[in-house]
């Protein structure tokens, strides 16, 4: 919708944040995510606290980041930046607990916090895109993915025995 709807300034801002997000997106699965799927199962309920805690710490420290980097810009960039920073945790946080319900392979709730995600996403999106808005768009796609992220953490700390239970 950016793409079609904005210059290609904007576009190329969004593209760059965008490929900040990927990037930070692999550092939670190399650091956080795929160490915790290798942990022998009777550790990972001591290891989920730590694991969902790296992610926030890292999404702030990565949050504040954006923030300056934001500061050392102008324009549609330092926009997107900082957007990309009031998203950042949320978004970061929905990676790493979505990355361990699957190590838990517990893959049915991370495909409902997907529909959560697209949800969200595109009912804000419709309002961003009649306001003509590319943050906003981009603000809705955040948003989407804060929704499913607290989604996941929600049901991260829920026994699989309970989660037996609401699936039969």
């Amino acid at each position: 919708v950016v793409a079609a709807t904005s210059s290609i300034g904007t576009f190329g801002a969004l593209g760059l944040v965008m490929s900040l997000y990927l990037l930070e997106f692999g550092v939670i699965y190399g650091a956080i995510v795929e160490p915790y799927s290798v942990t022998a199962p009777d550790e990972r309920d001591r290891m989920t606290q730590a694991a969902v805690s790296a992610a926030v710490v890292l999404g702030l420290v990565l949050a504040g980041a954006h923030l300056l980097a934001a500061a050392l810009t102008s324009g549609d960039l330092a926009t997107f930046l900082m957007a990309y920073a009031l998203a950042t945790p949320v978004l970061l946080l929905q990676v790493a607990t979505r990355g361990l319900l699957i190590a838990q392979g517990r893959t049915r709730l991370t495909f409902k916090s997907n529909v959560l995600w697209a949800v969200v996403q595109v009912a804000l999106g419709a309002v961003a895109f009649a306001a003509d808005s590319t943050v906003g768009q981009f603000l809705a796609w955040a948003a989407g993915g804060g929704a499913a992220g607290v989604y996941c953490l929600w049901h991260l700390g829920e026994p699989d025995s309970a989660l037996d239970a609401v699936q039969s």
